[in-house]
């Protein structure tokens, strides 16, 4: 019979091989789409997004992404912000991602 104490030593490397074990991908950064246009925000004033010299009407739903990752309301939107967007088949706004420096960097690469 195994002791309560040699137990949770097998478990506690048994979940140490686990976290080794998962793919890079699981703890890398965001994964952004590969179809979504870049630009950089202009100025917002709700309900529209002024992208470069284009204004974009947020359909409804749209969600707004910033560099963390968290869904942000459209009022704290940084103007001169790097973003990727995508729009849906009536031309508004559907989805942005505020890009950090270094999504930026490597996306003008």
């Amino acid at each position: 019979m195994i002791s309560q104490r040699s137990f949770f030593k097998i478990l506690l490397w048994l979940a140490f091989a686990v976290l080794l074990a998962l793919p890079p991908w699981a703890v890398a950064g965001r994964i952004l789409p590969q179809n979504a246009v870049s630009g950089e925000l202009t100025a917002s004033k709700y309900p529209y997004v002024t992208i470069g010299a284009k204004q974009y009407y947020l359909a409804p739903g749209s969600r707004i992404f910033d560099r963390n990752n968290r869904i942000i309301v459209p009022n704290s939107l940084p103007p001169g912000a790097t973003v990727l967007y995508q729009v849906n088949s009536n031309g508004d706004l559907a989805n942005m991602w505020l890009l950090t420096p270094e999504e930026a960097a490597n996306l003008k690469k």
